[in-house]
């Protein structure tokens, strides 16, 4: 095999490789005078391997400017300056901020504290989403109250008219023929209700769509309910205060255990992994103080419990308490509208005249009023602002920083004069206030409903004494 394997060699390359292997081999033998013969086979043996050597690389040559491969690696590499290379396109800044984080709340939230809470609007929901998808569905509610605005007189106008009597040839005709129907207060009051309608219906369905992929929800959202069922809201602070905590335990030490909500929630009074590794070699009574205050905190977050369950038990009676600071509220608000010329007999709420345009078609206009502003309305709206928008925006701030966001929204997408806007003020606070205590829809839209009733009620006296 040797000579088969040399004869492929060249025979400048072959002398000098014996050559030096003969240089070697009396190097070794000047060392070695007793052992003559190892030098010759020292050489054959060089020969054979390095023929064999040589084969091999005329078989794979190499080019020796070439760099030598890199180490394995997981990692993709693309070299973008070889023909035919392609990598993939960075996403815009736009698609990056479209792309929701995870839900877990942020490293830097504080841990809630009943001491800083004396309203008892308790600790912030578990938002599974994030901005885009608060922004994008509020965006869409808003675009289907012009939808239904639009649908809804449609509808009743070609109720109202057979197809064949319509002007359709004529533009300016068919605008006169259109504003006849409208005129009409049973017309008006249809149109009034239908498009309620269409709303309600279509605001439920954009937040079940949009809920539907984060579904089962985190305890505390859209929480309606009329028996005051002591497990319903309050599972949200039991569930943050204390759960958690025992769920922190359960995950036991790691990196991601701290990044948790469960960690931050023990900080405010306790340790966390770092800390009871760091302080394994304090003191007897340091840890005595830290063990009085973890059992101080947790005593008080307890407490809040406690409350939370008591309030959504008993949502009923904070509703009430709620719609009298209402009342007392707006009635101080109106003297003082009517004190500064912001109301009068010129400058009066702009609904005005939709009620009594109402009531003029007898009790089917009042009727259609009441179902529309004492029902539909507070239901769809407390579900939006309430019951979607304050929770969500506590991901971000705190929940008494999000009701007042919330109650400014509220007030300033009424179409409204001045009065009408502090009056709404108000009245967001309040419904605001009293469904974070209570976390139960049902006392925010008792609130609601009852002002609307109270403004119907007076709108109907006023204009029955004149």
């Amino acid at each position: 095999s040797s000579s088969s394997s040399s004869s492929r060699i060249p025979t400048t390359t072959r002398r000098r490789v014996v050559a030096s292997a003969n240089d070697d081999d009396a190097d070794a033998g000047a060392e070695k005078k007793k052992k003559p013969a190892t030098s010759v086979t020292t050489a054959a043996d060089t020969m054979s391997a390095l023929d064999a050597l040589l084969g091999a690389a005329e078989e794979t040559p190499t080019d020796e400017d070439d760099p030598p491969p890199p180490p394995p690696s997981t990692k993709i590499t693309i070299d973008a300056t070889k023909p035919g290379a392609r990598s993939s396109p960075s996403p815009s800044p736009f698609a990056s901020a479209l792309t929701e984080a995870p839900s877990t709340p942020s490293a830097s939230e504080p841990d809630y504290d009943p001491d800083f809470d004396p309203l008892g609007l308790g600790p912030r929901w578990d938002v599974p989403w994030g901005w885009p998808t608060t922004l994008g569905t509020l965006f869409l509610v808003d675009a289907m109250f012009y939808v239904s605005g639009a649908l809804a007189p449609a509808l009743v106008y070609s109720a109202a008219r057979d197809p064949l009597e319509m002007p359709l040839d004529s533009e300016r005709e068919f605008a006169y023929d259109f504003g006849l129907v409208m005129d009409d207060p049973a017309n008006f009051s249809d149109v009034i209700v239908l498009a309620e309608v269409i709303q309600c219906v279509a605001t439920f369905a954009i937040l079940a769509a949009v809920t539907a992929p984060k579904r089962p929800l985190p305890p505390g959202w859209f929480q309606f309910s009329v028996t005051g069922d002591k497990n319903n809201a309050a599972e949200d602070v039991e569930g943050k205060v204390v759960a958690r905590e025992e769920k922190k335990k359960k995950r036991g030490n790691g990196l991601l255990g701290g990044m948790m909500w469960g960690n931050l929630l023990e900080r405010g009074g306790g340790l966390d992994d770092g800390e009871e590794e760091r302080g394994a070699g304090t003191d007897a009574a340091a840890a005595a103080e830290k063990e009085r205050s973890v059992s101080s905190s947790r005593a008080k977050k307890n407490k809040a419990v406690a409350a939370q369950k008591k309030r959504s038990a008993e949502w009923l009676g904070e509703a009430g308490n709620s719609v009298l600071i209402v009342w007392l509220a707006v009635l101080g608000i109106t003297a003082l509208s009517y004190a500064l010329g912001l109301r009068g007999d010129d400058v009066g709420s702009e609904g005005g005249g939709v009620i009594e345009k109402a009531f003029k078609a007898g009790p089917r206009g009042a009727w259609s009023i009441f179902l529309t502003t004492v029902v539909l309305a507070p239901i769809i709206e407390e579900t939006v602002f309430r019951g979607f928008l304050l929770p969500s925006l506590t991901k971000y701030m705190p929940t008494w920083n999000a009701l007042a966001v919330t109650t400014v929204v509220f007030a300033l997408v009424h179409d409204h004069n001045t009065g009408d806007t502090l009056q709404l003020l108000c009245v967001g606070a309040v419904a605001g206030s009293v469904y974070c205590r209570t976390r139960n829809l049902a006392a925010s839209v008792l609130v609601h409903a009852s002002f609307n009733l109270g403004v119907l009620f007076l709108f109907s006296a006023w204009t029955n004494s004149g």
